[in-house]
């Protein structure tokens, strides 16, 4: 157990000790905005695509989006 994450332990040792530290709602935050982020950064590449798609070859897009 001690050769874990660190902070893993940490925390481990501080729940023992009778206090709590709220982890559901930080990961939960984590996890939306990652999602969040990742869903804009595929549509800016869709509407790259599209824009540029208009009035170059399509390689040349393919080359830009990636």
């Amino acid at each position: 157990m001690l050769t874990g994450n660190p902070l893993i332990v940490c925390w481990f040792l501080v729940f023992l000790a009778g206090y709590r530290i709220p982890l559901i709602r930080p990961i939960l935050a984590l996890v939306v905005s990652t999602v969040i982020i990742i869903q804009y950064i595929f549509q800016s590449a869709v509407n790259m695509q599209k824009t540029f798609g208009r009035y170059l070859i399509d390689n040349v897009v393919t080359n830009l989006c990636h």
